[in-house]
């Protein structure tokens, strides 16, 4: 008879040691989850901030190239212009040279 109750203590005890640590296991669980909760959070705060520069910068070098092709079109604008502008000079000197010739020759 005493040793059923030794052994019924025993169990008692092993099952209370066992829920104790069955709660301190559910504690754990539900700590690693909310970690794991926390840490997937992050991640996805993280990857929505890399996808929105990584937009902003596909932008930019877009409108990079876009202004690297505009400026190019106007050297090139620009240098027609330039040689517009000295043949028009040109251009000049010589109708300015026949008009003093004009005038010279009409005073004789």
């Amino acid at each position: 008879m005493l040793n059923k109750i030794f052994v019924s203590a025993l169990l008692i005890c092993a099952c209370g040691m066992s829920m104790a640590e069955n709660k301190a296991n559910d504690a754990e669980l539900m700590s690693a989850q909310k970690a794991y909760r926390t840490a997937m959070m992050d991640l996805n705060n993280q990857q929505s901030k890399v996808e929105e520069w990584q937009g902003k910068v596909d932008d930019l070098q877009n409108r990079i190239h876009q202004l690297q092709s505009e400026l190019k079109t106007a050297e090139q604008q620009l240098e027609q212009a330039q040689t517009a502008q000295a043949a028009a000079q040109q251009n000049l000197r010589v109708a300015g040279d026949r008009l003093d010739a004009a005038w010279a020759n009409r005073k004789k």
